[in-house]
């Protein structure tokens, strides 16, 4: 897999290229000057790298910012004092200051270059070397599915919910499986799609972990791996 950790960040005519150990915040008076409008926050949104990839975060008090995959049209809201990590290669982002309306764009190199080559638990082939392949897009089994699903659950249910992720042990109760399945469900999923060039998908200490099913869910709502239609397959469950 190529890894890079560039990140372009584009406004109007004005460029900036962030690699790790550099952060940029945009606002009315940040390091990005979005406009001197009075409804716009003095520093709205920062893009800072941790964790091997990089977060967006909303500074504001009262500005939603909306992340919009260019590839798909998904989109995510970001709200204030929220933070998602940007797994796709191509974003725009969007806010609105009274009444006017701003995007910036961005890009992150290396992203969607990886793809799986084995899954035992899937049971799936390996993908032919010059296959096309969409960036974080893979098959699915339906227990794969339906965890990803119960993951994403209130989100897409209502996407202004807060940020509230419930423990393993109660998706694992709500799913009827036992937590070690769970478990053993959820490493196999976050490993297909690490394998598939999506970043920050490691477990181990108890704050990667959760951050680990932050960036799953991120990336699951933006790049429509699972969509409101599938919460059917929770029925019953």
């Amino acid at each position: 897999m190529l890894v890079s950790k560039r990140l372009a960040v584009t406004f109007l005519d004005e460029e900036h290229t962030l690699y790790p150990g550099a952060g940029l915040t945009f606002g009315r008076m940040a390091d990005l000057v979005i406009d001197d409008n009075r409804y716009l926050h003095r520093h709205l949104g920062r893009f800072v790298f941790h964790d091997d990839m990089w977060w967006l975060e909303n500074l504001g008090s009262a500005i939603p910012i909306k992340v919009v995959n260019s590839e798909t049209a998904s989109s995510v809201t970001v709200n204030s004092g929220d933070k998602i990590p940007l797994t796709f290669p191509h974003a725009s982002i969007r806010f609105n200051a009274g009444p006017a309306a701003y995007e910036l764009t961005t890009w992150i190199e290396g992203l969607g270059l990886g793809v799986a080559t084995d899954d035992a638990d899937a049971g799936i082939e390996a993908l032919d070397a010059e296959q096309t392949v969409s960036y974080g897009e893979v098959p699915l089994t339906d227990e794969q599915r339906l965890l990803i699903v119960a993951l994403c659950e209130q989100r897409l249910r209502d996407p202004g919910f807060p940020e509230l992720l419930p423990t393993n042990r109660e998706l694992a109760e709500r799913l009827g499986w036992s937590v070690k399945k769970f478990n053993r469900k959820l490493d196999n999923v976050c490993d297909k799609l690490r394998r598939a060039g999506v970043s920050n998908l490691h477990g181990g200490s108890a704050g990667s972990a959760y951050d680990r099913r932050r960036v799953l869910i991120a990336h699951a709502i933006v790049t429509q791996l699972v969509t409101g239609d599938d919460l059917e397959l929770l029925d019953g469950q």
